[in-house]
């Protein structure tokens, strides 16, 4: 699965955003880690882009929606008080399926217990 990189303003100002993508499965790189081909960028509005097509601006005024198109990031607004409805949309834009991402978790989560035994030595097989 491909990580998503914050930015400093995003990782300061939308913590409860970044805590519900981290709860659905994504993988959210610590501060300064070095971006993987494919990861993602979540960055706020006015803030430098550096790869457009895998990059989602966020801003904090009024409602909106535009899915990135043709190369151009997806954006999407929304104030705080909107969170419920404006944490889900940025999960979907950025590949989010929730079922999708359980199962993904169950299945690393199997494997790590079958590589550890993970005090199922036989019990299920």
């Amino acid at each position: 699965m491909r990580t998503i990189h914050a930015s400093s303003t995003i990782r300061a100002g939308r913590y409860a955003l970044l805590s519900s993508l981290r709860a659905q499965g994504f993988a959210i790189a610590a501060e300064g880690a070095r971006p993987e081909p494919g990861d993602l960028f979540v960055v706020a509005e006015g803030e430098p882009v550096t790869a457009p097509a895998r990059t989602l601006i966020l801003g904090s005024e009024g409602r909106q929606v535009a899915p990135g198109r043709d190369g151009a990031p997806h954006r999407v607004s929304f104030a705080h008080e909107d969170s419920a409805i404006g944490n889900a949309l940025v999960a979907k834009l950025l590949g989010g399926d929730r079922e999708t991402l359980r199962a993904q978790r169950g299945e690393q989560r199997v494997a790590a217990l079958a590589k550890g035994g993970g005090g199922m030595d036989g019990a299920h097989r």
